[in-house]
């Protein structure tokens, strides 16, 4: 039997069933959240929007995106000069459009407020700017599908019903004292084993996706920067119930496993901060230069039978590396829907605070232990340690409920209320040295309706919390 599990606990059972039955509230709402977004999701695929034939020179030039249709009319009504001069309202690195002769479209709306006039353009008006130039052909490299809104929203809440059913079952116990082996062994139930496998998957999933970031910083997909606590997680839960004295019936294996996968922990962490340090640029509209890296590959060859004309060589386009980055796409006028990426590094950072201080704390505290008196801890004292930690997650659980219902609805909402009106914009790389645009892909349908790009990897990913 667990040595723990002789001591008086701290919590009275009262108290436990209190928070049991809160856990126990909060758990399907989050579920039915989750559902609600893969129910979005199977009707954004079917919403009678065709899917992209990828292998087409039309995907090639214009992805998924209007481009074609918004630069095929004439600018009749347009001042092109807020093109031509680099005076979008919108996210421009200072002179940098200037030195470089040419900019970026990728904003729904834009308005220019100048000396004379106060103008407001869309982005397909601002496109038709654009009429005749050279339309540089394109495949997208796996960094080409950035965050989106529904994809940030499904990693933390499927983090979050992790979190809280290995809460649940921490508070399950109604009596220490009847807490057995052979009452334990009950308890181990199929739900704790789907959770373990799904754990262990969406960690096996998360380092593969790494693996690519790791060999090719620029190259790789976005990954979730949340799974790394399901490691850590997986290594609190095997010192709580039901899996603690689960292991009574192999008691050398309990401390070493738990130990490996606090290691693990760690690093898992240190390799999110890493992909955090080369791909910042990833979870928000880029503001500055060093974010703008390729995540396109030029196709050369296909320069010189693409839309278009330009006067510079294909050789000198493909050179323009710049053309081939995508600083994000903005929506005008829906702070909340742009503020999910700051969102969801807030929950990096809170996970972050609840595992490793509590955690530093503990060991600081066993540490000082050894060195004033040596005695090692009684099973209360540990017991404290294991409540200390339970209460770091619970408070995570909290405010991850306050950020699925803010962040959550927001998205739903906004989504119903776009749901007739799917744009086709996307953002234009133009250069006016050499007359010549590229399209980056439609990030509307979450990228749902490119089909041919490493689908069935990407929404594996999603499912995964990879």
């Amino acid at each position: 039997m667990d040595q723990a599990a002789n001591v008086q606990p701290i919590c009275s059972l009262d108290e436990r069933r209190t928070f049991y039955v809160a856990v126990t509230g909060i758990l399907p709402i989050l579920v039915l959240f989750q559902l609600a977004n893969y129910i979005i999701l199977i009707l954004i695929i079917s919403s009678g929007r065709d899917d992209v034939d990828t292998s087409s020179p039309v995907f090639a030039m214009y992805k998924n995106s209007g481009f074609m249709d918004c630069a095929s009319s004439s600018p009749v009504h347009v001042n092109c000069s807020m093109v031509y001069g680099y005076d979008l309202d919108s996210y421009i690195f200072g002179n940098w459009g200037a030195e470089h002769n040419g900019s970026f479209l990728n904003e729904l709306d834009y308005n220019y407020v100048g000396p004379n006039a106060n103008l407001s353009y869309t982005w397909c008006e601002l496109a038709s700017c654009l009429k005749g130039f050279k339309v540089i052909p394109s495949s997208p490299l796996p960094s080409a599908f950035r965050y989106t809104n529904m994809a940030m929203w499904c990693y933390v809440n499927l983090m979050a019903i992790s979190i809280t059913w290995g809460s649940r079952q921490r508070l399950k116990i109604e009596n220490p004292e009847n807490h057995n082996e052979e009452w334990c062994e009950k308890n181990v139930g199929f739900w704790d084993w789907f959770f373990l496998l799904y754990t262990l998957c969406c960690i096996i999933f998360w380092w593969r996706s790494y693996s690519l970031v790791a060999a090719h910083p620029y190259q790789g997909a976005a990954i979730s920067i949340t799974t790394w606590f399901a490691t850590w997680n997986l290594a609190f839960s095997m010192q709580c119930h039901p899996w603690s004295c689960w292991f009574n019936w192999l008691p050398g294996w309990r401390t070493p496993i738990k130990w490996v996968l606090s290691i693990f922990a760690i690093i898992h962490w240190i390799a999110t901060l890493h992909f955090l340090n080369i791909r910042w640029g990833d979870l928000r509209i880029v503001d500055w230069q060093g974010d703008l890296f390729p995540r396109y590959d030029c196709l050369e060859s296909q320069i010189s039978n693409s839309t278009g004309t330009s006067l510079c060589s294909p050789e000198k386009l493909c050179a323009k590396t710049w053309l081939f980055s995508d600083p994000g796409f903005g929506l005008s006028g829906n702070d909340l829907i742009e503020s999910v990426w700051i969102f969801y590094m807030f929950v990096f950072f809170l996970l972050s605070f609840a595992a490793w201080l509590p955690s530093l704390y503990i060991i600081g505290r066993r540490f000082w232990n050894i060195l004033d008196d040596g005695d090692p801890l009684t099973p209360r004292e540990k017991a404290k340690e294991v409540v200390i930690l339970s209460f770091a997650v619970g408070a995570c659980v909290g405010l991850f409920l306050l950020f699925i219902l803010t962040i959550g609805i927001g998205v739903l909402a906004y989504i119903a209320d776009h749901w007739k009106s799917w744009d086709t914009a996307a953002t234009v790389t133009y250069d006016m040295e050499c007359e010549a645009v590229h399209v980056a892909l439609n990030p509307w349908m979450q990228y749902l309706d490119v089909k041919g790009v490493g689908f069935p990897l990407r929404v594996v990913n999603l499912l995964f919390n990879a």
